[in-house]
């Protein structure tokens, strides 16, 4: 959508929401929407999801004269991910390398150990039944009771003796809860009920909800021991470790290893409709035959009423939507961002089936403009008002966030020499300190030495203060700190000229002895610093 704003000669305005697939359903049948005189009008333009409309919906849509395309572009895979500590670690950077990921610390689970887990029946990593699938794996001794212990990181291949599971699962309706749960009771009914699947369902008590894929990554990251299922181009994109499930064929891979070996698209194989207009509901692409094929794999569709009245013709706004739709099914268009989000392209087939549902759309309004691509160069055509060019390669936004970023960077590389400057002048500062303290605590010394030759020759009167070395003491100076002149000494020579200067005194009088120091100003800190020490003699 944002090519299209940056491509597009005249002002255009493109908004998707990210709502999840069961609201993007909602929206785009239309039937709790405040119309009266329209029944079913749709909230959107068009709607997409993961799953094909129901059944029910597709009926009843029907039965109100309201047809409808839906229209497959892209295959996608729902992955289940761990954070224990210690286990796994190369499943994410073997590019697929079954004999990698088989020699890995990969976690290996079977559907009815996984659903027995979402059930909250296991509830530890070091379970018996989770470490004779993994004999790679080790512990200190394996438990099937509930105590909750503190747990710490571990060694590779190591799981923390009674480490508990915590399983996250998607608080919305969202169509990869419907995967997980149609996966584990079409693979372990014994375990996983027909009542406890759909797109949202009632979780067992001591599951954690999480609100969106973004939510649910984090709380696998966050809280060691969790396990939780996402879709698989997220989950690799926040670089999560995947469980390795047992697919069909009796193989442990995960789905990144199933895509390197053409396992998405296999699952596809002989299962949609012959039409773009048909009923998609009895779709479904999980535990599908193939040695590499993913148990998982889910299947992306675009929804679209093939007559586009209810969208204003303003603008051409419809006939936009039909090149939006066409564009979105070009394969150099959709295998680019596939490799960018971690998706698949659709096998030819099913991208044709796709684009003779797009032609079945009617735009209607003869009398609007029509848009139109350039793709190669159209001398003259190419600079119409109506047209999405790929020669306009950069928008002014993009732009002005270049220019804005090199003053960023300016300023930044500006406040990294200042820092440097000013903290070359604060490390001279306290060495001073530091002589100035040192100076101190010989003054100190002299003033011990001298009470106690008192207290020792009481009446010897040639114990004299005034003859007595004290250590110099450096005569005020300054210095240039940036635009700013500190002061970083302020003392007289010689002790000895302080005591002469003084009126006589008899043997019972105090003496008081100090240091000051200026207050010291550093630039930019704007910090002021003040250090005194007295010393009382009674002499």
């Amino acid at each position: 959508m944002s090519q299209f704003q940056d491509r597009s000669r005249v002002p255009i305005r493109m908004t998707y929401r990210a709502v999840g697939s069961s609201t993007g359903q909602y929206e785009f049948i239309g039937d709790a929407n405040p119309n009266p005189d329209v029944p079913y009008q749709p909230y959107n333009d068009f709607g997409v999801g993961d799953v094909p409309i129901s059944n029910e919906d597709y009926t009843t849509l029907n039965n109100h004269g309201i047809r409808f395309v839906q229209l497959p572009f892209v295959l996608s895979a729902v992955g289940v991910f761990h954070s224990v500590p210690g286990v796994g670690g190369d499943v994410n950077g073997n590019d697929g390398d079954i004999d990698s990921e088989i020699s890995g610390l990969n976690l290996n689970l079977t559907p009815c150990i996984l659903a027995r887990i979402f059930k909250r029946n296991i509830t530890h990593w070091n379970h018996a039944d989770i470490l004779a699938l993994n004999t790679g794996l080790s512990t200190t001794e394996a438990t099937t009771t509930t105590t909750t212990t503190t747990t710490t990181a571990s060694p590779d291949g190591t799981i923390v003796p009674g480490l508990p599971i915590t399983v996250a699962r998607r608080l919305m309706g969202s169509a990869s809860t419907k995967a997980l749960t149609s996966y584990l009771h079409q693979s372990c009914p014994s375990e996983w009920s027909a009542l406890m699947v759909g797109s949202r369902i009632d979780w067992p008590e001591g599951t954690s909800s999480c609100e969106g894929w973004t939510s649910m990554a984090k709380c696998i990251h966050e809280t060691p021991g969790t396990i939780g299922y996402i879709d698989a181009g997220h989950g690799h994109q926040e670089n999560l470790e995947e469980v390795a499930l047992l697919n069909s064929s009796g193989l442990y891979l995960t789905s990144k290893t199933a895509a390197a070996n053409g396992g998405w698209g296999a699952a596809l194989l002989n299962t949609l409709p012959t039409s773009a207009e048909a009923d998609f509901s009895g779709v479904s692409l999980l535990n599908q035959p193939g040695e590499y094929t993913w148990p998982m794999v889910t299947l992306s569709y675009l929804y679209v009423r093939q007559t586009l009245s209810h969208i204003p013709s303003k603008g051409g706004t419809r006939s936009l939507l039909k090149l939006f739709l066409s564009v979105l099914l070009d394969g150099a268009t959709i295998g680019e961002h596939c490799r960018r989000f971690g998706l698949e392209s659709l096998p030819a087939g099913a991208a044709q089936l796709s684009r003779e549902g797009i032609n079945a759309i009617t735009v209607g309004d003869a009398d609007a403009p029509q848009w139109s691509l350039e793709s190669n160069t159209m001398r003259g055509a190419g600079m119409g008002e109506f047209v999405i060019s790929t020669k306009r390669l950069t928008s002014y936004d993009a732009y002005t966030q270049g220019a804005t970023m090199d003053e960023v960077q300016s300023v930044q590389a500006d406040a990294r020499a200042s820092s440097s400057l000013t903290n070359a002048h604060v490390d001279s500062l306290q060495e001073r300190l530091q002589a100035l303290e040192t100076l101190v605590g010989k003054l100190e010394a002299t003033i011990v030495g001298l009470k106690e030759q008192k207290q020792t020759n009481p009446g010897d009167d040639s114990v004299n203060p005034d003859t007595q070395e004290v250590p110099n003491v450096p005569a005020e100076s300054t210095e240039t700190v940036g635009n700013q002149t500190v002061l970083v000494g302020n003392q007289t020579e010689n002790m000895a000229d302080q005591l002469a200067s003084q009126e006589p005194r008899d043997t019972d009088s105090d003496v008081t002895i100090s240091l000051s120091l200026a207050p010291r100003i550093v630039p930019s800190w704007n910090v002021a610093v003040a250090f005194f020490v007295g010393a009382v003699l009674r002499l």
